[in-house]
């Protein structure tokens, strides 16, 4: 039970790292500097030191923890993509499998060390957070992805609704066209 408990957890703090990170780093300046995503980044802090209690002390803590994190995550999820693109190649060339199987074990290995930096980010916030902050942020992370599901399950009813359309058009399209001959 403690296990599934550090894992949803880890889970929950690599979705906000993800968020939270992932909006900085796409709001970079057009030089590349990070005065706009700086800015940002300060306000979610702030915002989650409110949310969460956070004192001045665990808020700078976090701040360099998610600092490493992203820094750690970037290097691991590159390294991921490269692999990636190696298993395309490989696929593609139709190497033999046990070429194909040498990407997949290595691919298998990024996953487990991006797993591992995952665990000790959150065991790291555990030291650093209350288990009423741990909770707060938990359930905070749970509903942001309820959320993004619900916004999900539209899209994906947009999509469907968007191909029996299309495929509606086609069909009196090509109904027509044989009407034609």
């Amino acid at each position: 039970m403690k296990k599934i408990s550090n894992l949803m957890f880890a889970g929950c703090l690599a979705a906000v790292l993800f968020l939270n990170f992932g909006i900085a780093s796409a709001n970079k300046g057009p030089e590349g500097n990070g005065d706009k995503a700086d800015h940002k980044e300060m306000n979610r802090l702030g915002g989650m030191k409110e949310k969460l209690g956070l004192t001045d002390e665990q808020a700078a803590k976090m701040k360099d923890i998610w600092k490493s994190q992203q820094e750690t995550m970037k290097s691991l999820r590159d390294q991921e993509r490269v692999d990636m693109a190696l298993l395309r190649q490989k696929v593609d060339a139709k190497a033999s499998d046990s070429e194909i199987r040498t990407v997949l074990d290595k691919l298998s290995a990024d996953r487990k060390a991006i797993q591992e930096a995952q665990e000790s980010m959150t065991k790291k916030m555990k030291s650093i957070l209350t288990p009423t902050q741990q909770a707060k942020m938990l359930l905070g992370v749970a509903h942001h992805m309820e959320g993004m599901r619900g916004g999900m399950k539209e899209k994906m009813k947009e999509k469907k609704a968007d191909r029996k359309k299309h495929k509606k058009e086609s069909l009196t399209t090509d109904t027509k066209d044989d009407n034609d001959r």
